[in-house]
């Protein structure tokens, strides 16, 4: 009966430390989900300041040219008052459309083109926000411009990302630590149960005539009855006690390689986020660029079919006249008719080159889109049938690259 309350008691022991492990898991997944979902808030809230309170504070020039001067410490002013000091943001910079440097806080590096930013700010440019973790700190670059169709600049908005990632996964990264404590009590009661149920020492061995032998005090200690087998107990009981600390050992290991790669999907996740947020913002600019050329070419058609009307009316005239005098005027007309023609043609020709390539960027750009949506990595905890617990992570072998 004992020996089956043991039993029954170690498979209670050994089904909490699985539960456990599952749960630090588990609760590892979740705060990288509420690290990523932080950011991707902390990037909205950042492009509304951006498009709402610093554009308002710009003038026309300050897109154009680098702000220096009197001009840099009013806007620097500006900006501390109505941003800084009501956000998270504690700095904000302002490139052009090239990668130059138009507004910072520190003056020294007003005017330079930083290599590392400037394809990141040309693709900004164009109308999608993007955002990136670096040097601990989240920037998020935003295009602004002061009126449609006008000079396009890009503000970069700084905020540091250790508070906001400690606010969203500290409560579940808690969690984590506190299961791990329990698991590691749940494993020592597995060893000790193990231990409880070994058998018991090994009777001393009779002598030949039946009797025990009776040992004096200086007699060798492996000599004295039940010796050898109380030995051997021990020895099984610590190598399970060893196998049991290696399986915690095991467990603490893929729980800590889970958590890296955990964080590693994250940031891979926020890339693919960010992709996908300038791929909308190129098909929308796509889109405007086909209305566009097919607006200029509907006024390229409108123009030409007024101007073959001209000629016509200029061809009846010409037949009209009675006399020669005028005759010159006429042809002249008509040749200055004709080749505003040939140049209406061939911006007619130009235009629906332009219209074809358009449309053929805007085809790539929604093909590349959809493409983007394979690349997601598929992350599945499972639970190993061996001789301790084990969190396993899967990632997608699919990768969806870039369509040229």
């Amino acid at each position: 009966m004992g020996s089956s309350s043991r039993r029954h008691r170690q498979g209670l022991w050994i089904a909490a430390s699985l539960v456990l492990a599952l749960g630090i898991g588990a609760a590892m997944w979740t705060a990288a989900q509420a690290r990523a979902e932080a950011i991707s808030r902390a990037t909205m809230e950042a492009r509304v300041a951006a498009q709402t309170r610093l554009a308002p504070l710009l003038a026309p020039r300050d897109l154009t040219a680098p702000v220096v001067g009197q001009r840099a410490g009013s806007l620097g002013a500006a900006i501390g008052r109505e941003i800084l000091s009501a956000s998270p943001i504690d700095e904000i910079r302002i490139y052009s459309a090239g990668g130059r440097v138009l507004y910072a806080r520190d003056a020294r590096i007003v005017g330079t083109r930083p290599s590392y930013i400037r394809d990141r700010v040309a693709e900004v440019a164009g109308g999608a926000t993007s955002s990136w973790v670096r040097g601990g700190l989240l920037q998020t670059h935003v295009p602004i411009w002061l009126t449609q169709g006008g000079t396009v600049a890009v503000a970069e908005l700084s905020q540091p990302v250790g508070p906001l990632a400690a606010e969203a996964n500290g409560p579940w990264y808690g969690l984590a630590i506190g299961l791990g404590v329990l698991l590691i009590g749940s494993v020592a009661m597995v060893a000790r149960t193990v231990r409880a149920s070994m058998p018991a020492p090994v009777a001393a061995t009779a002598s030949p005539s039946g009797q025990a032998r009776r040992l004096g005090p200086d007699a060798p200690a492996d000599e004295h009855p039940g010796f050898r087998g109380l030995e051997e107990a021990r020895r099984r009981a610590e190598l399970r006690a060893e196998e049991a600390e290696e399986s915690v050992r095991a467990v603490r290991a893929q729980l800590e390689d889970a958590l890296a790669r955990i964080e590693e999907m994250e940031e891979e996740r926020m890339i693919t986020r960010t992709s996908t947020t300038r791929g909308e913002g190129e098909i929308q600019a796509l889109r405007d660029q086909l209305r566009e050329t097919a607006n200029r070419l509907h006024e390229v058609e409108t123009e030409n079919a007024s101007l073959r009307e001209r000629l016509a009316l200029a061809e009846r005239e010409r037949t009209a006249a009675s006399d020669g005098s005028d005759v010159a005027g006429l042809r002249a007309r008509v040749e200055e008719a004709e080749r505003r023609a040939d140049e209406l043609a061939e911006a007619m020709t130009r235009l629906e080159a332009e219209l074809e390539y358009t449309r053929n960027r805007f085809h790539m750009s929604m093909l590349t889109a959809a493409l983007r949506e394979f690349d997601n990595d598929a992350i599945q905890i499972e639970e190993t049938n061996g001789d301790h617990d084990a969190v396993v992570v899967h990632r997608s072998p699919l990768r969806a690259g870039k369509v040229r």
